[in-house]
């Protein structure tokens, strides 16, 4: 009986040692969390980027040699991926759009800051995300994605293709020229060009921006501000002259001001948001560390 009693009694020992042990790993494991913040600020050259409603109320801003004036700016990121030191990816719901994928909209402040919630401290490196959304993903489902799709639908950013399967990646309008003509530029991956049939692109690009120094993430919220520079837009890594005559004629690589599908939109793209061969960076950089 008193064997019994005593291996009892370290029965009850070890379990109540093991609960411990649990609770600790789990503290402990909450406290190896922690949050990082992505401010995007957008630019052109070395002026901050406004809106006006109209050509009267919109800044003029000058873009190789031409003028340029916004009365909207969207743009979709999505699949952010933090790099570790010893090469380690960090993804941040690369797979889900409700949580992963964002419109960046000028006109709403607030759309510029993302929360990257839950994500393990560590010794950091680079940030990874893409431009657009891949193509497995680019797809108009409302039923598995109800949140990104609302925050894409015509209702709220249109940054849906009104004649296509998936969504648009860039939304830009505004006026260029002296006489302040129309500017729309909309980008995205399309299965086939709807005015020339050809065979699609695909828009989504790869963003990767090294930190200017090992960024130590703790528990406590970090920020990080990615500066956007549309000034790449037509001053990237080929020069774009706005025309309204038929670029496909014009040895210099004019493009119209009205693009909406593949025909012309692939150096803007490329402008933008680089080509994931030569540039791999495009409109974007990450300023300083403090």
């Amino acid at each position: 009986m008193r064997k019994f009693k005593t291996l009892l009694m370290a029965i009850t020992t070890v379990v109540a040692l093991s609960s411990c042990s649990k609770e600790n790993n789990n503290n402990n494991t909450e406290q190896e969390k922690g949050k990082i913040s992505l401010q995007f600020e957008n630019y052109v050259g070395k002026e901050k980027l406004s809106l006006g409603v109209d050509a009267n109320t919109a800044k003029t801003y000058i873009s190789n040699g031409q003028k340029l004036k916004f009365s909207e700016v969207k743009y979709v990121i999505s699949n952010i991926r933090l790099i570790k030191t010893d090469g380690t990816i960090v993804g941040y719901n690369s797979d889900n759009l409700d949580t992963g994928a964002f419109v960046l909209d000028q006109a709403k402040p607030t759309s510029l800051k993302i929360d990257l919630n839950a994500l393990p401290v560590g010794q950091y490196k680079a940030i990874y995300f893409d431009y657009g959304i891949r193509k497995e993903l680019n797809n108009l489902d409302e039923a598995k994605f109800p949140k990104f799709y609302k925050a894409a639908g015509k209702n709220d950013t249109q940054m849906h293709w009104e004649w296509g399967k998936g969504y648009r990646f860039t939304k830009i309008e505004g006026f260029w020229g002296t006489q302040n003509k129309p500017l729309s530029i909309h980008t995205g991956s399309t299965i086939k060009d709807r005015d020339t049939k050809r065979i699609g692109v695909d828009a989504c690009r790869t963003i990767k921006l090294a930190f200017s120094k090992v960024l130590s993430f703790n528990n406590k919220n970090t920020e990080i501000t990615i500066i956007a520079d549309f000034d790449k837009l037509l001053n990237g890594t080929k020069k774009i002259t706005l025309t309204e005559d038929d670029p496909d004629n014009n040895p210099n690589h004019s493009a119209i001001p009205s693009t909406h599908s593949a025909l012309q939109m692939v150096d803007f793209v490329n402008n933008m948001a680089g080509d994931n061969q030569t540039n791999t960076t495009g409109m974007f950089k990450i300023a300083p560390l403090k």
